[in-house]
């Protein structure tokens, strides 16, 4: 048997189905030449999200956050992950300000 349980099936699947449904719309998008909201989003972000996933994950599995076993755990991981994406924003923001502020000097 490849699972030993249903909440083990869950487990995979709640893990895997995300990656999944993110990888088809890429490829989707990226075929059909689509310009997307969602993906500029994403790709504003995307290196602040490389820099700080590696903690995020840490710092929630060292609380448990991750043993999904009811409705109640699924939406505390939502919004942490809301927190996390709303975080990588800021930082993103900050960073840019930043580079505006560092260029500005160094034409001075």
């Amino acid at each position: 048997m490849l699972f030993r349980s249903y909440s083990d099936l869950y487990k995979t699947v709640f893990k895997t189905l995300p990656v999944l449904l993110i990888v088809l719309l890429s490829i989707f998008a990226l075929n059909y030449n689509i310009k997307n909201a969602f993906f500029s989003f994403l790709g504003s972000i995307s290196y602040s999200i490389y820099l700080f996933h590696k903690s995020f994950y840490l710092l929630a599995g060292n609380y448990n956050v991750f043993s999904i076993n009811s409705i109640t755990d699924f939406i505390l991981v939502a919004i942490l992950f809301s927190v996390f994406i709303l975080l990588c924003c800021y930082i993103e923001r900050f960073g840019n300000y930043l580079n505006k502020k560092l260029d500005r000097k160094s034409t001075l």
